[in-house]
């Protein structure tokens, strides 16, 4: 089982976060609209919660492992007859009018979960959840500080994910858990001198480090005697990037003078808040059907913005940041399992609010509207150790307008804000998947 891990992680661990901790991890989670905290156990609990790992292992069975694909596809309301540039952020005379495309790649990546039963001693298990992209090991964007911008989309889809965790079942009644989502910051230092002139050379140096973080997690399962209690907190986990460049540019051909210049552009390219998922999941009802439930509170407000900015400690002038205001959210999640002879269906709900304040009418145009999302999927035994799972969700993004106040990002009133006058926001995303679970 070490030999496993030690591949997952190799495999798995480049950088932090996913389109996975929004929409699911694994089949079932992802066929229940994101059920994690006391949905049914597989071998993605080491994220999902990693009090239930080893629920249904043995000293016969000790090792489960899923393996699947996922794709998922963004389409947004056009955008149109809106400032798409100006003098505040380029050397444009005026404003620009145009359309501006607000889409984001596709997000299509693999994952894989593995569980392993270490002793019968109060079930102590061990287990990975991992993803990682297929269409590029990581497409890392910080995206556009002033135009439109549906900032939990696209980049976020594109970055891999890697969980360790174990767990143990002290009482019959009662299992714990804990784990670690392994991420990681970089710092990168660029020593740059340009020439213009015949007879001379350019030259840069690049130093960057990537420093590991650990974000942890917790999980509870509760056995009630009438269904299962779940409960899965995890801590806030940030992936940043740090550039420091120190530059000099020799443009007047022979002569010797030299524009010196340097800045720091620092970047928050995914954010996890801090989140605690309470769900409870009834006993299967008349052998056909297991109902489940789950409230997720999450901590947006520390949230830092995913734009790279330059800093006010060199001669130029920073970044005008927008002043956005971020809300703590409650996520409401429903769901249900329906057996159908040694078929499995399930299907489930979520209603996720937006995590801004309000709609961005000043400086920017940072966009998460509310979401309706619906999972469905169906589990096929194909022998006694393989089955299948088929799972597909479509979300509904909210329609709403955004109306930008008058005069430009520094309150003159003779110019236009980017995303002058307004655009309506909303849209689509849809998607699905295979995965092939294997039980020795």
């Amino acid at each position: 089982m070490g030999t496993v891990l030690a591949v997952v992680i190799l495999l798995f661990a480049p950088r932090a976060e996913a389109f996975v901790t929004q929409y699911g991890f694994g089949p079932a989670s992802t066929e229940l609209a994101g059920m994690t905290a006391a949905g049914p156990s597989d071998a993605f609990s080491a994220y999902l919660n990693p009090a239930r790992l080893g629920d249904g292992l043995s000293e016969d069975h000790r090792f489960r492992a899923t393996w699947g694909l996922e794709y998922l596809h963004a389409d947004f309301t056009p955008i149109t007859n809106i400032v798409i540039n100006s003098p505040v952020i380029s050397g444009v005379s005026g404003p620009v009018v145009g359309n501006y495309d607000a889409s984001v790649p596709d997000g299509f990546g693999q994952w894989l979960g593995v569980e392993y039963l270490v002793t019968p001693f109060w079930n102590l298990t061990v287990g990975a959840a991992a993803f990682l992209p297929l269409n590029g090991l990581a497409q890392l964007d910080t995206g556009p500080i002033y135009q439109p911008s549906y900032v939990l989309y696209g980049s976020s889809w594109q970055v891999p994910k890697v969980v360790l965790s174990a767990g143990v079942q002290p009482a019959p009644w009662l299992r714990f858990g804990l784990g670690a989502s392994v991420n990681f910051a970089a710092t990168a230092n660029v020593d740059l001198y340009l020439q213009a002139s015949d007879g001379t050379a350019s030259d840069q140096r690049v130093q960057e480090v990537l420093t590991p973080t650990i974000a942890p997690l917790m999980g509870l399962d509760i056995d009630t005697g009438f269904g299962h209690v779940g409960l899965t907190v995890r801590a806030q986990s940030v992936t940043t990037v740090t550039l420091n460049t120190s530059a000099s540019a020799r443009v007047f051909g022979d002569l010797q003078a030299a524009i010196d210049f340097g800045y720091l552009s620092t970047a928050s390219l995914d954010f996890e808040p801090w989140s605690f998922e309470l769900g409870y999941r009834f006993p299967e009802l008349a052998g056909l059907i297991t109902p489940m439930i789950q409230v997720s509170y999450q901590m947006w407000k520390e949230m830092q913005l995913p734009e790279a900015s330059i800093n006010n400690s060199s001669q130029f002038q920073p970044t005008l940041t927008p002043d956005v205001v971020f809300q703590d959210i409650f996520v409401i999640t429903a769901g249900a399992e329906f057996r159908i002879g040694s078929v499995i269906a399930r299907i489930g709900y979520t209603y996720r609010p937006s995590i801004f304040a309000d709609l961005p009418s000043d400086v920017g145009n940072l966009i998460d509207p509310d979401r309706h999302l619906v999972g469905l999927g169906v589990s096929i035994p194909l022998t006694d150790k393989l089955t299948l799972d088929v799972d597909g969700q479509f979300q509904y993004l909210v329609p709403d307008n955004v109306v930008k106040t008058p005069g430009d990002e520094f309150g003159n009133e003779s110019g236009e804000k980017i995303g002058a006058p307004g655009y309506p926001i909303g849209g689509f995303v849809y998607g699905g998947g295979l995965s092939i679970s294997y039980t020795p």
